[in-house]
């Protein structure tokens, strides 16, 4: 990948910064749009937006519906006439369905990993990419962007994230990448001729962002809205409203021819936007040149009949939108996208229908609950009168020979109907089948009792809602994708940049250092320091003989004058590529560590003075490594000598006499350490050989009574279970097994 110097120009959707739109109150109309210089372009776009929307309008209806009914509006019209004076519950369901699948999304989130791929590119850089995503994402709150669009995909079956580029701050040059959502995930228009569910096989994209009337007056007084009635009505609608006026940015490939050179190691770089100095800097080196067709991508803000902002070319050669699909089922040439209400709509109905029913059946019952004549209650009206709300030691009343002398009688509390209650829980058993969600995965308890049991229910349910997660790590991967296309233009010059580690811990590199030779002898300056490239042993120069700084990921290409210059972590060369980390988050790993171990020492308290500096390293206390070395050092003497061993070969230093199993210098071909060398700390006294004997037997016993206890554990687990059964048999058979 050749350093290609290009305009830098802002995908954020901030209309305040857009380019003053051309007059168009007098200009000549056609069918659709304004026709002058830009009427070409324009026309095509609007025609490309109405093909688009009309494949996509189904899906988009169908979507909004289903937004709109989780919303809560989930009484049809017809259903509202006939109950105009009755109850009309909504005990909305759904939420909780889909909250359990972006719950699992958020809990589960993929982590983006950078691989080389080879064209100058190294295990260190691509490291440096990987730190710097991190950061992008962390910079961008990426965290609320991915919720909002999960929410979209797994609620309507579509949603959208996108990369935008800003300056930093206000009084610098150097920009940015943001990771945001589209607010209207929906509404996004791609080529219907597009069929990769990344969708980068798309040839325009139009992203719309609707504005309120007064707004883009305001914004775009050169673009009057009343010039949108005299074009085509066929468009009207789409574009504009009586409250609204939609703009949408528009991006587009266009073809182009990339030249390409391939040199006689085999790297290959782009000088399509080289200058005349790196072409010829390539041709000197033996570079063969070739021209290939490609495309280039273009960027432009439009509304009916107006060019908001002119286009202008991006940076890199990825459209920065990227769907997130929820589940398609696709029927020849058409494709039904949904989400996870579609389907569940109905069952959704029919559960507010019969809990209406059942509310309506109880409000409907007699207010007084006791019956009797008017003799019975004529010199006690005072006391039956309040016989509902207060508690009277006793009810007096007359007797009356019309009834035989009866006394008041309680009228019977209504009953709910059978049938309604069958309804009821049918309706909640049909949403749960539709969403493959049952009780287990909701967190509600069932008949299963054992973990393992649980686990393999929740599982059955994560099966059911698998696709939503494969798909939303798709689109993480092609973010990634998206952000590795723009770092080098983006970064395209020495600067500092913040990176991110996996537990969170920031660190400040310098990238695209240009270095002269004998320039880090005399200046000190490092480069990032990384564990693939270890520091020279001491007494050793950091350059090479000809002033090549050696061990740090370093690269050769040509100044803009032509002149060959060495880089340090040098960002515009190499190919990446991008995978996902499934696994669970450091922080998740973390606690799922501590939760074992603290399950293993439960089970083996004998081992914990072994262990416990791992216990107490593995939290996330204040201060919890200078408590882990404390422990360390009251460990056995065994233990140490072992500790201690391990660091010196993590270090590469020759073992010593003193050390467990190590050779004297120069014995079994082990060289002895350099004259000019540092001195090796003295290893920890080789223990007693009785004393040794006697701590490894109680190793072992510690292991062989973990080990009964892990077994025990198991054993009662089994039992339990068995129990469970037994009794779930007998009552089934009545107390007879």
């Amino acid at each position: 990948m050749a350093r290609k110097p290009k305009p830098k120009i802002s995908g954020k959707f901030d209309l305040k910064s857009a380019a003053p739109p051309r007059p168009a109150r007098d200009a000549p109309r056609s069918d659709a749009v304004a026709s002058d210089g830009a009427d070409d372009f324009l026309s095509t776009a609007i025609k490309r937006a109405d093909a688009a929307y009309q494949a996509a309008k189904d899906n988009i209806d169908a979507a909004y519906e289903d937004l709109q009914f989780l919303a809560g509006d989930q009484w049809p019209d017809y259903a509202k006439s006939a109950r105009r004076e009755g109850p009309m519950l909504t005990i909305n369901r759904l939420p909780q369905f889909v909250q359990q699948v972006t719950g699992d999304i958020e809990l589960g989130r993929p982590a983006i990993k950078v691989r080389p791929t080879g064209n100058g590119s190294t295990p260190e850089v691509a490291e440096i990419l990987r730190g710097m995503i991190r950061y992008i994402e962390n910079r961008s709150m990426a965290r609320a962007a991915y919720a909002i669009a999960a929410d979209s995909q797994v609620a309507a079956g579509i949603g959208h994230l996108q990369v935008v580029t800003e300056f930093a701050d206000d009084s610098t040059f150097n920009q940015e990448l943001r990771i945001t959502q589209v607010d209207d995930g929906v509404a996004v228009l791609w080529d219907p001729a597009a069929r990769l569910p990344t969708r980068e096989d798309a040839n325009f994209c139009f992203v719309p962002v609707d504005l309120p009337l007064a707004e883009f007056k305001a914004r775009f007084p050169d673009a009057p809205a009343t010039d949108f009635n005299t074009y085509d009505r066929a468009y009207s609608s789409y574009w504009h409203g009586n409250d609204f006026v939609r703009v949408a940015v528009y991006w587009e490939k266009r073809a182009a021819v990339r030249t390409l050179a391939l040199y006689p190691d085999g790297k290959i770089e782009d000088l399509t936007d080289a200058g005349e100095g790196e072409v010829a800097e390539a041709a000197r080196r033996g570079a063969k040149l070739r021209t290939r067709k490609g495309y280039k991508i273009f960027r432009s803000l439009i509304t009916l009949g107006h060019v908001l902002e002119a286009p202008e070319e991006w940076p890199g050669l990825l459209i920065p939108v990227v769907p997130l699909i929820g589940k398609e089922i696709r029927v020849g040439r058409r494709i039904t996208r949904y989400g996870m209400v579609r389907f569940a709509k109905d069952p959704q109905i029919m559960y507010n229908f019969s809990r209406t029913q059942q509310a309506e059946l109880i409000g409907m019952a007699p207010k007084s609950p006791w019956l009797g004549t008017e003799k019975n209650f004529e010199n006690h009206l005072d006391v039956w009168a309040t016989a509902n709300t207060a508690r009277h030691p006793f009810l007096p009343y007359t007797p009356d020979p019309a009834n035989g002398y009866a006394p008041p009688q309680r009228v019977a509390p209504p009953v709910t109907s059978p049938g309604l209650s069958e309804m009821v829980r049918l309706d909640d058993n049909d949403m749960k089948a539709v969403t493959g969600i049952y009780d287990a995965s909701l967190g509600a308890r069932s008949n299963e009792t054992s973990g393992v049991a649980i686990a393999a229910r929740e599982r059955q349910g994560d099966v059911g809602t698998v696709r939503y997660l494969s798909n939303f790590g798709i689109a993480v991967q092609q973010i990634g994708r998206v952000l590795i296309d723009l770092i080098p233009h983006v970064y395209d010059t020495e600067r500092e940049v913040q990176i991110l580690d996996d537990k969170g811990e920031a660190q400040t590199v310098t990238i695209n250092k240009a270095i002269a030779p004998r320039e880090l002898a005399t200046e000190g300056e490092q480069p990032i320091e990384l564990p693939l490239a270890p520091p020279p042993p001491e007494g050793e120069n950091d350059l090479g003989e000809d002033g090549e700084f050696l061990g740090e990921p370093t690269s050769t290409r040509a100044n803009s004058d032509g002149e060959p210059r060495r880089f340090i972590n040098d960002l515009t060369i190499g190919s990446y590529s991008v995978v996902l980390d499934h696994g669970p988050s450091f922080s998740t790993k973390r606690e799922e560590t501590l939760a074992s171990m603290e399950s293993f020492i439960k089970a083996a308290p004998q081992v914990a003075p072994v262990v416990l500096d791992l216990y107490a390293r593995a939290q996330d206390w204040p201060l919890a490594q200078e408590i882990a070395a404390r422990i360390e050092a009251t460990l056995p003497p065994a233990v140490q000598a072992v500790l201690a061993r391990e660091r010196a070969l993590k270090a590469g230093a020759p073992q010593t006499p003193g050390m467990p199993g190590g050779p004297p210098p120069g014995a079994n071909g082990a060289s002895p350490p350099p004259p000019n060398a540092a001195p090796m700390p003295s290893a920890p006294p080789a223990p007693n050989p009785v004393e040794l004997a006697q701590q490894q037997a109680e190793l072992v016993k510690a292991k062989a009574a973990a080990d009964t206890a892990i077994a025990n554990a198991k054993r009662a687990a089994i039992e339990r279970d068995l129990k469970a059964l037994e009794l779930r048999a007998r009552q089934a058979g009545g107390g007879r097994v």
